[in-house]
């Protein structure tokens, strides 16, 4: 391979043309120990032409050698690759020690992605993956997320808006539920028919505000939820359809609205 130097975020790097057979195609790595990107405010942005698959180890970006996985900095990602209608695959995001908001809005606005990337992090930041996934129509198959030890608004608004999406993760495993992490994670969520399961048995304030609003498919809920608490679930099940199934511990209340129980569903209780 001959690498090449850019030294500029404006410069425009053209994928050269391919031989016989092949798919075009670039290597990118660079040497950024303190991260590529500090704040909402001071950021790096991809900006791609026309249909473009990413694949390999992120942190090359990083280290040059894609060994480290540990993120240097709070919004390392941030935007990396948002509003990138052409992008239709996610590179692979094998670090375990992150930052606070180091993957936030990182594919939002994605259309053609069709598939999560992998998150082995099983203990996350405040707001690590807030909006990644956010208003990716075309996404529909979202891989497991085996994270047991939340931050506040970690997940939140991760999928808002994936219209596509008909089955998410089989559960979400964390015991524990800070502030916000599940806020509005599947809102607007329209296709999604069965809801993960949530282990969590007590939540915090707005942990899962607005989760699953507007699901407008969705007929099954399990939780292990033992108590309602002000604040906590607000709106998460507005606008769901008539009919469904929840399923629940024995001890949960029997209280039905938008910020409870939804209107009409069936109770069933383990």
């Amino acid at each position: 391979k001959k690498w090449m130097s850019y030294s500029t975020v404006e410069d425009c790097i053209k994928i050269p043309s391919a031989k016989k057979k092949k798919k075009p195609c670039i290597y990118v790595r660079g040497r950024n120990p303190k991260g590529l990107s500090q704040s909402e405010s001071d950021f790096i942005r991809v900006i791609l032409d026309g249909k473009v698959a990413v694949s390999g180890n992120i942190m090359t970006l990083i280290d040059a050698t894609g060994t480290s996985k540990k993120i240097p900095c709070a919004y390392c990602f941030y935007k990396l690759f948002s509003d990138n209608p052409c992008l239709t695959s996610a590179p692979q995001l094998p670090a375990t020690t992150l930052k606070d908001y180091c993957y936030a809005s990182m594919f939002e606005r994605c259309q053609e992605l069709y598939e999560s990337a992998e998150l082995p992090a099983k203990t996350l930041a405040e707001g690590c993956y807030a909006s990644m996934f956010m208003d990716c129509g075309n996404m529909r198959h979202v891989k497991p997320l085996p994270a047991d030890k939340l931050a506040p608004a970690c997940y939140k608004s991760m999928f808002e808006n994936c219209i596509s999406i008909a089955t998410p993760q089989d559960r979400l495993p964390a015991i524990g539920a800070p502030a916000s992490c599940y806020e509005n994670m599947y809102r607007g969520c329209e296709s999604i028919t069965k809801a993960p399961f949530i282990a969590a048995p007590a939540l915090q304030d707005h942990s899962c505000y607005g989760m699953f609003q507007g699901c407008q498919s969705l007929k099954h809920i399990k939780v292990a939820l033992i108590q309602w608490g002000d604040g906590q679930t607000d709106s998460w099940v507005s606008g769901l359809p008539e009919e469904g199934q929840f399923e629940c511990p024995n001890v949960l209340p029997e209280e039905f609205s938008n910020s409870r129980i939804p209107e009409g569903w069936e109770i069933v209780r383990y």
